[in-house]
C-alpha cells in the first residue's frame, strides 16, 4: 500500500465506529458496505456510499467511492496478513456517466477519462498501533468499480477476511534520528526503540528507504541482528546518503523473530537539504498613484536551501481592517539557488483618495520559515522633511534657530511643522529658537505634514557645549 492512500484513508478514521474485536489468531472478520447513492448534476452522475471517501490518487481516473472498517485487537496482537475469503456477487449497472479526478487545475478542461476498469485491487490493510496499547486493523475495500468506455459499473457489499496475528512479548516503540537536518551525503543513524516483556529474544531489524521523486527510488538497509534482547533497547540502523538528492524520503523498520514472523513495524520521514527562502526584491510602480491607476507588484524571490521548494508568494494589500487585494500564485520544484518573479496587478479604481495602503509580500514554502516584505502606497506623496541649525555647536544658554524652509512636498503643500527640541520643550512653525541650558547632546526632531495628512520626519543630533 503507498503512503498516498495511507493519508486518504486516514481523513476518515475519527468518524468510522469500531467494530467488535475479533479474536486473535487465524479468525475471520465480516465488513458490510452501506448501498451506494447517486446524484445527478448537470449530466453527471456522481456515486457515493454513506460513511465512505472517494479515491483520489490517478489524475483522469473516475471519481469512485471507497469504505473503511476498522477492528481492535488487543495489546501485543500483531496483524501478520489480511487474506480475503468470500465476497458477495457484483450487481452491475450500466448508463453512468462519472467524473474525472482532478489534481491538476492546469489540465486540459474538460477532462477525459483513462479508459480501463477502476479500481482493479479489491481492498488494502494497514495498521496502527501506540507502545503498550491495542492495534488496529483498517481494512479499506473497493467496492465499486467503474469502465468509462461501456459506462458500467459493478457493486460488491459483502466481504469476508481472515486475519492472521500472532502474539508478541517484542514491540518496536518507535524510531527517531539523532539530528533534525542532515545534508546529502550525511551518515544518518536512524535509532530504534525496543521493549520485550519476555525471555531474551533474538530479532532481526530491517530498515527500507522511499524517496517522494516520481518514479520513486527504493532502497534497503543493511540486516541487523538482534541477540539478547532484554527489557528495554536502542539499536541503530545506518544509511548512508552518499550520491542521493536532496528531498524527502520515507523510512520503514520492521522487527522480525527467527522464524520471520512480523513483530513490529514503524515510519518515519527524514528530509535531507535545508530548505530556506529569501525576497530580493519587492517594487510597486506607481508606488505613488492617481486614482484608477493599475499598480504593477514584482517580487523576486530565491531557494537559499539546498533542496528544492515549492510553495506559493502571494500579495496583500490592506487598508487599516480593509483588505483590497488578496491573492497568490503557488510554484513547485524551485531548485537550490535559483530565483523566481512573481507579477501581480492592482486597479486602484475602488481606493480611496489619501488613505494609505500597505502592501505586504509574502513567500511561504514547506518546512520553510515565511519571507515577508512591505511598502506603502498612497496617492499621496509624503512630504520631505529637511532643516538647519544655526549655530551648530552652540554653547549652553546661546540662542539656537532652527530653519525648516528647505523642506518639500512634490504633489502639494506643507501644511504644519512641528519640532522638537529634545530636553522636553516644543514649538511649532517654518522656523524656531530655542535654548539650552545645560552642556549635552539633544536629538533634535523635525515633523512636516502635507495638505493630504502625509508626513515626514527629520532628527539631527545638536552638541551643547
Amino acid at each position: 500500500m503507498t503512503v498516498s492512500r495511507t493519508i486518504i484513508i486516514m481523513t476518515m478514521l475519527a468518524a468510522r465506529p469500531l467494530a467488535a474485536g475479533p479474536q486473535p489468531g487465524g479468525a475471520t472478520v465480516e465488513l458490510t458496505v452501506p448501498d451506494y447513492r447517486v446524484a445527478t448534476i448537470g449530466g453527471v452522475d456522481y456515486v457515493e456510499i454513506p460513511g465512505g471517501e472517494f479515491l483520489l490518487l490517478e489524475q483522469g481516473r473516475p471519481k469512485v467511492p471507497y469504505f473503511v472498517q476498522r477492528f481492535e485487537y488487543p495489546a501485543g496482537y500483531l496483524i501478520q496478513d489480511v487474506v480475503l475469503q468470500e465476497q458477495s456477487e457484483h450487481k452491475t449497472v450500466t448508463g453512468l456517466k462519472l467524473p474525472a479526478v482532478v489534481l491538476d487545475t492546469a489540465a486540459q478542461s474538460p477532462r477525459p477519462l483513462t479508459p480501463g476498469r477502476y479500481p482493479l485491487k479489491q481492498f488494502d490493510w494497514f495498521t496502527k498501533s501506540s507502545p503498550g496499547g491495542p492495534t488496529t486493523l483498517f481494512i479499506a475495500v473497493y467496492p465499486f468499480q467503474y469502465e468509462p468506455e461501456t459506462q458500467t459499473a459493478w457493486f460488491c457489499n459483502r466481504y469476508r477476511f481472515e486475519v492472521r496475528s500472532v502474539l508478541s512479548a517484542v514491540v518496536l516503540r518507535a524510531i527517531f534520528f539523532e539530528r533534525s537536518e542532515y545534508e546529502p551525503g550525511d551518515t544518518v543513524r536512524i535509532l530504534v526503540e525496543l521493549t520485550n516483556s519476555g525471555p531474551p529474544a533474538t530479532i532481526q531489524l530491517v530498515g527500507s528507504v522511499q524517496s517522494r521523486t516520481v518514479p520513486p527510488s527504493v532502497s534497503t538497509l543493511p540486516k541487523i541482528r538482534v541477540a539478547g534482547l532484554g527489557t528495554d533497547s536502542t539499536v541503530a540502523l545506518i544509511w548512508p546518503t552518499a550520491g542521493l538528492a536532496a528531498g524527502d524520503y520515507d523510512i520503514e523498520v520492521t522487527a522480525r523473530d527467527e522464524n520471520g514472523t512480523l513483530l513490529g513495524c514503524r515510519q518515519d520521514l527524514l528530509s535531507l537539504g535545508t530548505a530556506a527562502v529569501t525576497i530580493e526584491e519587492f517594487t510597486a510602480v506607481p508606488q505613488y498613484f492617481k486614482l484608477g491607476d493599475e499598480i504593477a507588484f514584482t517580487l523576486t524571490y530565491r531557494n537559499g536551501g539546498s533542496k528544492p521548494l515549492s510553495g506559493e508568494c502571494a500579495l496583500r494589500i490592506v487598508d487599516g481592517t480593509f483588505t483590497a487585494l488578496d491573492t497568490a500564485i503557488p510554484f513547485t520544484g524551485l531548485q537550490p539557488g535559483a530565483a523566481e518573479i512573481g507579477r501581480f496587478f492592482w486597479h486602484t479604481g475602488p481606493a480611496r483618495k489619501g488613505a494609505v495602503y500597505t502592501a505586504t509580500a509574502l513567500v511561504r514554502g514547506v518546512g520553510v520559515a515565511p519571507a515577508v516584505r512591505q511598502l506603502l502606497l498612497s496617492t499621496n506623496r509624503p512630504p520631505a522633511a529637511r532643516f538647519t541649525v544655526t549655530p551648530e555647536s552652540p554653547s549652553a544658554g546661546q540662542e539656537v534657530s532652527f530653519d525648516a524652509s528647505g523642506s518639500t512636498d512634490a504633489d502639494g503643500t506643507i501644511a504644519r511643522y512641528e519640532w522638537r527640541f529634545g530636553d522636553g520643550a516644543s514649538t511649532t512653525g517654518q522656523q524656531g529658537q530655542h535654548h539650552y541650558q545645560v552642556p549635552g547632546t539633544y536629538e533634535v526632531i523635525l515633523t512636516v505634514t502635507d495638505n493630504e495628512g502625509g508626513t515626514g520626519t527629520a532628527a539631527q543630533l545638536v552638541e551643547v557645549k
